[in-house]
């Protein structure tokens, strides 16, 4: 099996929206349409990328980084969500409009730092490389092979 199908499927493991990166793909959609939806959903999937590409290329340093320093990451990671939970919560009637450039950088930023202040997705992709026989250390073109392969996949549809 090549990697890039490899990495196709190890995408499909992380691309189905779920949790408070889902549901705020599916509020923003519903509330601005299909571009601030895809935004959203790109901004995790890049996070994501980051994350496969450290399983795939070994980088074991900053993976021991992020797994040290997981609970203060978790935490502000945690705090943005509950801080746009409340600001949700308390937004008064009809949805706002959102300015078209910042509006759509503070999309895809916002699930970005979601999706990157999860370290604990370095693991889950650590082991859905050596699930498929994908050894760390790879070389540059098979490490992004399988990054290109998890970004394909991770793309909201």
């Amino acid at each position: 099996m090549s990697l890039l199908l490899k990495g196709i499927l190890i995408g499909l493991l992380f691309g189905v929206p779920v949790g408070a990166v889902g549901a705020m793909t599916v509020q923003r959609t519903w509330e601005h349409g299909i571009k601030a939806g895809l935004l959203t959903g790109i901004g995790s999937s890049i996070a994501d990328c980051i994350y496969a590409a450290i399983g795939a290329f070994g980088l074991t340093m900053v993976s021991d980084f992020l797994l040290e320093y997981q609970t203060a990451i978790h935490l502000a990671g945690g705090t943005i969500v509950l801080f746009m939970g409340i600001r949700l919560l308390f937004r008064k009637g009809e949805a706002a409009k959102i300015p078209a450039v910042s509006g759509r950088v503070r999309m895809f930023l916002s699930s970005f730092v979601i999706g990157i202040t999860n370290p604990a997705v370095i693991l889950t992709f650590l082991f859905a490389f050596s699930w498929f026989g994908i050894a760390g250390g790879s070389t540059s073109e098979n490490g992004w092979l399988v990054v290109l392969g998890v970004f394909i996949r991770a793309i909201p549809t």
